[in-house]
């Protein structure tokens, strides 16, 4: 404790010209008075980003722009701050700085047990800090989003729920591989899972996020040297979850403000009723502990070079003349059709072609979908948006989509027909399986005791007691528009 009292002490004293900002010098007076000593790698680093402020006045360049200085200044010095802190948990957990911050280690390995050890720390040293801030601040803080960062996403995946079962009773230890960038100004880590002698390399992970899209995600890339099979997963936020911003992965973070809002507890449920309908990818859930109601939502690649199968989505298919051959092709007109019908069942929305395509699979087309967002609000079916049916509208499609395409200008009898067929290729009594295994899956997914911020699932995504009674008003719904449906059909179709 002696030696935080100089390191920060010292700093205090030192800053003879005011340079620091209130909030700058009110973290360290609370971090001296409280009982928190996070040790000498926080201290350097921390006490590096105070001493370049009190050595050069980086700063006044903002009292010559002709906007408001204080407001600029303020805004800045908060995300130098945040981006500061950040910094040193990534160095200590992820990076496994030592505490001098002179060394990086080139590779460590680690039992997963160590590993998830580290993240249960990191969760709480990050919380700790977080609380200094909100005791620091009354107003709004800027702080890194470290839902938004790779490694810490790789940090997460790494020994949890997305690993198949197989795999992890294979492995016992981790290879953690840090990959500095020539610049050395980005790291990259790898992860190499061992077998139990713990000197050969089962397979392989490594997180890239995406580039475009509002909603925080990428692909983890899983590579088994045994066999030399390589596997893609995709990850994105939840629909309301940590988002992008012009910042590159940096956001309010507080406990004032939300990151991310409540999981949509139908999102969840129409994933999996998508996976056992088998019109979307199977998928798994993984909480973020890091930041409060977060949630990855892990999805297997589609596409399967060996099997020869190939996911395109529908945005990718612009051939005038292979969409005549889909128009004109009676099974890939009835995927569609039951497409458009799970659509109006469900209260599907977002359908753009980027969240659609075609699976080609042993000579069949197989329409599924990979991304949507799920009803805030879920209603029964009315007469006005049966009848849309007919001519694929109802906000639904947009008129160059390639589901309108295919499902425009037919004939009613013969889109009754089609209708009907589609029901009954779904199977009503299969479909209530199918809710209510799926209802099983996710009661018992939020039920469950997360393993790093040991919450009760249901209490760190944001739910409440209520939420599974909102989840069977909407199965409610969704078998009374199934039965609506089906009685429209078969009245018209006579």
């Amino acid at each position: 404790m002696a030696e935080k009292n100089e390191t920060f002490n010292n700093i205090i004293y030192n800053d003879k010209e005011n340079k620091l900002l209130d909030f700058e010098k009110n973290f360290l007076i609370k971090y001296l008075k409280s009982d928190l000593n996070l040790g000498k790698l926080f201290e350097k680093k921390i006490g590096k980003y105070y001493q370049a402020l009190i050595a050069r006045n980086k700063r006044e360049i903002f009292l010559i722009s002709g906007k408001d200085p204080k407001n600029i200044i303020l805004t800045t010095a908060r995300l130098d701050f945040s981006m500061t802190l950040l910094d040193y948990l990534e160095d200590k957990y992820i990076f496994l700085k030592d505490s001098t911050d002179q060394k990086t280690i080139q590779s460590k390995i680690l039992t997963l047990e160590e590993l998830k050890k580290f993240q249960s720390e990191m969760f709480l040293e990050l919380n700790k800090i977080k609380e200094l801030i909100d005791d620091t601040e009354t107003r709004n803080f800027v702080i890194a989003n470290t839902s938004t960062n790779e490694n810490v996403a790789n940090f997460i995946f790494s020994s949890r729920l997305f690993l198949e079962p197989d795999l992890k009773r294979q492995t016992r230890k981790v290879k953690i591989t840090i990959n500095s960038s020539k610049n050395l100004t980005i790291s990259k880590v790898k992860y190499d899972f061992l077998d139990s002698s713990g000197k050969n390399i089962i397979f392989s992970t490594e997180v890239n996020k995406k580039r475009i899209g509002a909603q925080f995600g990428g692909i983890i890339l899983i590579e088994s040297t045994k066999d030399k099979k390589k596997e893609r997963k995709f990850f994105k936020t939840h629909q309301d979850g940590s988002k992008f911003t012009n910042y590159s992965g940096e956001l309010y973070f507080s406990r004032s403000i939300d990151l991310a809002k409540p999981v949509n507890i139908k999102e969840l449920y129409i994933y999996k009723i998508l996976e056992k309908l088998g019109m979307g990818p199977e998928v798994k859930f993984v909480v973020n502990p890091f930041v409060i109601q977060d949630l990855y939502i892990v999805s297997n690649d589609l596409s399967n070079d060996k099997s020869n199968e190939i996911f395109i989505p529908a945005v990718n298919i612009q051939d005038i003349q292979e969409i005549e051959k889909l128009i004109n092709d009676k099974d890939v007109i009835l995927e569609f059709t039951k497409f458009d019908l799970i659509i109006r069942i469900f209260s599907i929305e977002d359908l753009n072609p980027g969240n659609y395509g075609i699976l080609n699979k042993e000579k069949k087309k197989f329409v599924k979908i990979i991304d949507f967002r799920a009803p805030y609000r879920s209603s029964i079916l009315s007469e006005y948006n049966l009848k849309n049916f007919l001519n694929a509208k109802g906000g639904l499609y947009r008129d160059k989509d390639l589901a309108k395409k295919i499902l425009s200008n037919r004939d009613p009898k013969q889109k009754f027909e089609l209708g009907l067929e589609a029901l009954k290729s779904i199977n009503y009594d299969n479909l209530k399986e199918i809710l209510t295994s799926a209802r099983k899956e996710i009661v018992d997914f939020i039920s469950q005791e997360d393993e790093i911020s040991g919450l009760e699932i249901k209490i760190q995504i944001g739910l409440d007691n209520e939420v599974i009674d909102e989840l069977d008003d909407y199965i409610k719904i969704v078998q009374v528009n199934f039965e609506l449906l089906m009685n429209y059909f078969e009245k018209n179709s006579q």
